[in-house]
């Protein structure tokens, strides 16, 4: 009897055994913990920001002069609500005007964005721009972001000292469409005037003899009726004495280059030569020679 016992709940376990086997096996199966990860890393995009409003000016860069009125400004931001900008524009005679609203823009996300628009500085003047951003934040009240200034003028120029020939170069570089003329002086005096086919081209100047130091020019920028047109403008260079060979008594006060003293050498043997050619030729003459 206990035998009989024995075996029935034996082959109860055993059936046990096999069902659950078979449930197993049609169960499916189960995703590992790096897949589940993954699927959580995909589908849950989790971006940390701070609470701190931000606007700041890509273009264009800061304290620049540019004599062309074609600009344009962008700006980039994040976590704020709405942006407006704003600019404020001093003329050449120093008279500010008021606070002028370039952009308003509304409804914006919290996440980075950026806005950009075109400038005709033309429509304003020559004088000094600058530009300001404002914005809400979290808590809705409107913020100072950023801010930059430039100047529209209506040359750029540049100077520096020719080392071989003792002359200082001058370029006009950049000049609006309305400069005509340029007027440039030195400590004061009137050097000379350049006309608009000379913009862009090495001007030669001669400034005499003076001690090494900085000096500047000033240009004067004029349409094609005379009138002056911003402010004066200044090239900062480098002048450097000269130096040249001791050649005595007669020629050492002298502020003379080496390119000077070769093409004096030049003309000296030209000269010369030809003068002894002649000589020649006319004593060959007297005598009947030929040559």
């Amino acid at each position: 009897m206990k035998k009989t016992h024995k075996k029935a709940a034996g082959l109860f376990g055993l059936l046990l055994v096999v069902a659950m086997t078979i449930f197993a096996a049609t169960l499916p199966d189960t995703p590992k913990a790096s897949a589940i990860t993954d699927s959580i890393t995909d589908t849950l995009q989790i971006r940390v920001v701070g609470d701190t409003p931000n606007a700041k000016f890509v273009v264009p860069s800061e304290n620049v002069n540019t004599s062309d009125p074609n600009q344009s400004y962008k700006v980039s931001y994040e976590n704020i609500t709405d942006l407006t900008i704003k600019l404020v524009y001093t003329d050449e005679e120093g008279i500010s005007g008021e606070e002028i609203i370039l952009g308003s823009y509304d409804d914006l996300d919290f996440y980075p964005g950026d806005v950009t628009n075109d400038l005709n500085l033309a429509d304003y003047g020559y004088g000094k721009f600058v530009l300001s951003t404002y914005g809400s934040g979290f808590n809705g009240e409107g913020v100072y972001l950023d801010g930059i200034s430039f100047t529209y003028v209506p040359i750029i120029v540049s100077a520096s000292q020719n080392e071989d020939t003792g002359l200082v170069d001058a370029s006009i570089e950049e000049y609006g469409d309305d400069v005509e003329t340029v007027d440039i002086y030195f400590e004061g005096e009137y050097l000379k005037t350049v006309s608009r086919s000379d913009f862009g081209k090495t001007i030669k100047l001669s400034l005499g003899r003076h001690d090494s130091g900085y000096y500047s020019l000033v240009f004067i920028a004029k349409d094609g009726e005379g009138k002056v047109l911003g402010t004066s403008y200044k090239a900062l260079f480098y002048y450097n004495i000269i130096y040249v060979p001791d050649t005595g008594g007669l020629f050492k006060n002298l502020n003379i280059s080496k390119a000077d003293y070769l093409i004096t050498g030049l003309i000296i043997f030209f000269t010369f030569g030809v003068a002894a050619f002649v000589m020649i030729a006319r004593r060959d003459k007297k005598t009947g020679k030929r040559r």
